[in-house]
């Protein structure tokens, strides 16, 4: 129940600097403080789904992993300078995502190699899918959306990252199903074999 908590309170978080508020705690020690069935106190669980700055940062790393499947799933349907142009799309997103509390600073803050690796592995996918290597494109794209794992485990806490795995699954699972509405159904049963053994 956690895990679906914190997937609800981090819906939507790309973008915003969601700074947490002190409201939404109880002191401890207070006679509000109840402890629930697994042991928990509310306090517990409120500190549990708190956001913050991190948190939304790990979110638009999230939305950028999303995109990069997206990628993937346009490669495996042949769409090749279409899933060159998404990729690129997200390289000017992370280049843009500027600022303290940016994507782009925060992932270079958080672990310099993986940043550059994941520089590397975005801008080698979108020169392979340029020129029509799906295979070596998706496996780089798939690298690049590794790297921001890495970085998202390297900066909140286990839950939420499972939470925003859960957020991923249902964008890959939505890929398989509009692959598979396009008529795309070799693509789609692949993705969605991928999905499911990812």
């Amino acid at each position: 129940m956690q895990t679906t908590g914190l997937a609800v309170a981090t819906a939507g978080l790309a973008g915003c600097n969601g700074q947490s508020s002190d409201d939404s705690t109880t002191a401890a020690g207070t006679d509000s403080e109840t402890e629930t069935a697994d042991g928990t106190t509310t306090e517990d669980a409120e500190s549990s789904v708190s956001v913050d700055a991190t948190v939304a940062v790990a979110a638009e790393w999230n939305a950028m992993r999303a995109r990069l499947y997206d990628t993937v799933a346009l490669a495996a349907a042949g769409r090749l300078g279409t899933a060159a142009r998404v990729t690129g799309d997200a390289f000017a997103r992370f280049e843009q995502s500027s600022g303290e509390w940016g994507a782009h600073e925060q992932l270079e803050a958080t672990n310099e190699q993986n940043y550059e690796t994941f520089e590397s592995h975005l801008g080698g996918a979108r020169e392979a899918y340029a020129a029509g290597d799906a295979e070596r494109g998706a496996d780089l794209a798939v690298q690049a959306a590794d790297n921001l794992l890495a970085a998202q485990r390297g900066r909140v806490d286990a839950a939420v990252v499972d939470a925003l795995g859960v957020l991923l699954f249902g964008a890959r699972a939505r890929d398989a199903g509009l692959l598979a509405a396009a008529g795309e159904v070799d693509a789609a049963a692949e993705l969605a074999n991928a999905v499911y053994e990812g």
